[in-house]
């Protein structure tokens, strides 16, 4: 589909980033991109307009062919010239071919200030960027969290030239040293031993060695290896066994193992000489894991295991990113400047399946402007071990099966009803891609389950939100939504009326459970939505259904006792869906509090993603509310009730990444309450908190409630005091 196509956006981008290695090249660029609305929903939606990076990794042997389907996109726009930037090892190398065929003027940057400016952003903005690898054990790749840092890196690039870079910080680093051994002598004994033309041939042979096979194969990847890797696990004292037989894969082998090893081992001793508290081996000669295997074992024995070497899932896009950060045109937009998100939808991912586009093949990878500066969340107790996910789906393969199975019917069960929402056959042909779409980028989460970091549950739901705004299917819940809150706000003064009559402890007791009735109204869950599209589960239906207690999580009794003690100074409230959850669950709840003297923070998000509340309908309702309410209305003119907006709009929350106003906010902040499952239970249940917290929630999910304990619609009222 040309709507899937990174060229299409080319056209409207003035600034083109190559950078150009011996043996891999990748080209980035910057574009606008605004979702589609086939739905017809924007007219109750917010607009939103991202800024988006797109960056493509190729052969650099496919060069030639690259550049001239780059020109063609390119020169469609003719109100100014393209800026072309270029950096990287064979940059020079390639400028007349370049100039020629794109015929635009270059710019040439130092390869090394766009590595270390490339590698500074991924380290600032992607969850699960960096990682160490132990080929023997499951889970193969063990990711680091993005909180941890390290005084000074020891950055390894060796696509092709071998260089060492000493790197303190984004503007302090140099060029410690590097390998006369590179690719091009590499290659030079190749073709007089074993007539191959490229590395990617030198590779392939090896693979067919016994020595490969022996040696290399993972007991997870492939378990027929795994007893014979557990009888002789020092891997380099086997290597003495072999002997030249004349075979032309173990030449290779022995060959690629000895160009990698001096990496390595080079690698070790600049470390140790100047006492470097991190190795990352980034843009290297292939995008094959056998190579990444190697370099980790090398350093890891001429280290004398004294720490393991980090490797990075994007490692050979870092310096075309970092050119295009250089350009002074864009650093002059604002949302340039923001922080990024990584878009699991369009991008391949880590050893995913490349795409292909005039005969050339390509991975990608796509990063969307967040529109604002997202920082880790000052409430949690200790980022540097914080996890926002509660199950490692990675590493669970039953958890990973049944997931990916409850979406792929859930993807199923979605289609229908947009197909017969709908009597436009446009919009009918794009839900019938979504599906395939979809259900395609599910076989990829299943086969592997590390393309994007450790698969979670929101990492899913956000893939599948990712899509569904990419191929124009915003708002598919606003009718939905707009129903259930005129229900809701007819019942709302009602339900304070009745609260208002009851003692302290029965009141906080009812204002809890009227937040667990009001998450049964989950669209993003298959259970719960089948419950409520029978057209027979109200509010009144939904109190009944809820499980009496004792619940899954069950600390209502020291939640109440707290209330007996002093009012908290101020709330940070992250709301769920919109209907009764919010109207009748949340503000009844927040009520509560602000009539205490407690000031507090709302929180939604920005854009729409399944039946969430967003920004704008916080603000609509509020206002409604406000109208009918002398509590709420007091409480948002003096400025004692505030409502703010997530950039980073998910149905999760990673408090790793919030926005800085956000963050700001919490500075006297010693209240957490978290409704919902996505961003309570899928995210964040086991999270520790320097202030008190409060998740209310219902795991909606007969299988999943079972992994903690529970059963289907398992109530969790989860208070914890402050760390």
């Amino acid at each position: 589909m040309d709507n899937l196509s990174a060229f299409q956006h080319l056209s409207d981008s003035h600034c083109l980033a190559f950078s150009i290695g011996y043996q891999t090249s990748s080209v980035t660029f910057y574009c606008k991109f605004e979702p589609k609305d086939l739905l017809n929903a924007c007219n109750v939606l917010p607009k939103f307009k991202k800024g988006r990076i797109y960056s493509l990794k190729f052969a650099t042997s496919e060069l030639n062919a690259v550049l001239p389907i780059l020109s063609k996109f390119i020169n469609k726009s003719c109100s100014r010239e393209t800026q072309v930037i270029l950096t990287g090892e064979a940059a020079r190398e390639n400028v007349s071919n370049i100039q020629e065929t794109l015929k635009n003027s270059l710019i040439l940057r130092d390869y090394s200030l766009c590595l270390v400016t490339g590698f500074f952003l991924f380290l600032k903005n992607i969850r699960d960027e960096r990682m160490t690898i132990d080929f023997l054990d499951h889970p193969k790749y063990v990711f680091v969290n993005p909180c941890v840092s390290y005084d000074q890196y020891l950055l390894v690039s060796w696509n092709g030239k071998i260089n060492y870079f000493s790197v303190k910080s984004e503007t302090e680093f140099e060029k410690i040293g590097h390998s006369f051994f590179d690719s091009d002598y590499l290659l030079g004994i190749a073709r007089g031993l074993l007539d191959v033309e490229n590395f990617d041939e030198l590779l392939k042979l090896a693979k067919l060695s016994k020595s490969y096979i022996k040696l290399i194969y993972s007991g997870y990847e492939y378990p027929a290896e795994v007893e014979l890797l557990k009888e002789n696990r020092n891997i380099l004292d086997s290597l003495d066994d072999r002997s030249y037989s004349g075979d032309r894969s173990e030449v290779a082998w022995n060959l690629l193992w000895t160009w990698l090893n001096n990496i390595g081992q080079l690698a070790a001793m600049y470390a140790n000489l100047h006492h470097i508290d991190k190795v990352v081996f980034v843009e290297g000669s292939s995008n094959d894991s056998l190579c990444n295997d190697i370099l980790d074992i090398s350093f890891r024995f001429w280290s004398q295991n004294s720490s393991k070497p980090l490797f990075l899932r994007h490692e050979g896009y870092l310096s075309s990113i970092g050119a295009l950060m250089k350009n002074l045109a864009l650093v002059q937009q604002k949302d340039f400047n923001y922080s990024w998100e990584e878009n699991f939808f369009l991008g391949t991912g880590m050893f995913g399946k490349e795409i292909s586009f005039s005969g050339t093949k390509f991975m990608q990878m796509v990063l969307d402007s967040v529109g604002t500066t997202l920082t880790c969340c000052p409430l949690l107790a200790d980022p540097e071990t914080y996890s926002p996910d509660l199950q490692n789906i990675y590493v669970k393969d039953e958890y990973r099966a049944y997931w990916v199975r409850c979406m792929e019917g859930n993807t199923i069960k979605s289609t229908e009803r947009m197909l017969n929402d709908t009597c436009d056959n446009i919009v009918k042909a794009m839900v019938s891609h979504y599906s395939q779409q979809m259900l395609s980028r599910l076989q990829l989460l299943k086969d592997i389950p590390f393309v994007f970091g450790n698969l979670s549950m929101r990492i899913i739901l956000d893939t599948v939100d990712q899509c569904s705004k990419e191929l124009g299917l915003i708002g598919i819940y606003q009718k939905i939504k707009t129903s259930e809150s005129r229900l809701a706000l007819g019942l709302f003064l009602e339900r304070v009326n009745t609260l208002d009559k009851l003692p302290a402890p029965e009141r906080h007791q009812e204002l809890v459970t009227s937040v667990l009735i009001g998450n049964l109204f989950d669209w993003g869950s298959t259970e719960a939505s089948a419950l409520i599209s029978s057209g027979k589960f109200g509010y009144k239906e939904a109190a009944d259904t809820l499980p009496s207690r004792p619940w899954l999580y069950d600390d209502l009794d020291k939640w109440i006792e707290r209330m007996d003690g002093p009012p908290h100074k101020k709330a940070l409230i992250f709301v769920d869906n919109l209907g009764f959850d919010l109207i009748i669950g949340v503000l009844p709840f927040a009520r509560e509090l602000l009539i205490r003297g407690t000031k507090i923070i709302l929180c939604s998000n920005r854009e729409p993603v399944l039946n969430d509340v967003t920004h704008s309908e916080l603000t609509k309702v509020m206002k409604q509310v406000a109208s009918i309410s002398t509590v709420f209305n007091e409480a948002l003119t003096a400025g004692n009730l505030v409502l703010m907006e997530m950039s980073k709009s998910s149905c999760c929350v990673d408090l790793g990444f919030i926005d800085t106003q956000i963050a700001e906010a919490c500075k006297d902040v010693d209240l957490l309450v978290i409704d919902g499952m996505g961003r309570g239970v899928h995210t964040n249940l086991n999270a520790s908190f320097n202030v008190d917290s409060l998740f209310l929630s219902v795991v909606k999910d007969t299988w999943f409630a079972s992994t903690l304990g529970g059963q289907w619609l398992s109530p969790i009222c989860k208070y914890t005091p402050a760390m």
